[in-house]
């Protein structure tokens, strides 16, 4: 998808990349992609399920522990509920997760964005 395709055309140019996903197998099935067209490309994965925003926080606080700086922050993740359903939090599902979710975590990089 577009997140695969951004982060292989970043990794191309050079770019160390922060790989932000909710599924484990999937995620390491991307990195290896990319790694087998761009050997050297840099990549990492944090795994994050947008739907909690206990999650949200952790995974900030990871990337905000590891990373002083991020150049660029790519909220690429879309996601549409089939039928009414509510997150961990409450929120509606798609509502949470493609709203508040980004948001939550965009305010919580913002010392690395403002840093770069």
């Amino acid at each position: 998808g577009i997140g695969f395709e951004t982060t292989k055309e970043l990794a191309a140019q050079g770019a160390f990349v922060v790989m932000v996903c909710r599924n484990e197998d999937k995620a390491e099935t991307a990195r290896k992609a990319i790694i087998n067209e761009i050997p050297d490309a840099g990549l990492a994965i944090v795994l994050c399920d947008f739907a909690s925003m206990d999650d949200i926080r952790r995974a900030a606080g990871d990337i905000s522990a590891q990373y002083e700086k991020i150049d660029v922050l790519i909220n690429n993740h879309g996601f549409i509920a089939k039928e009414y359903d509510t997150t961990v939090d409450g929120l509606e599902q798609t509502f949470g997760v493609n709203h508040i979710g980004y948001f939550l975590f965009t305010n919580l990089l913002l010392p690395q964005l403002k840093a770069a």
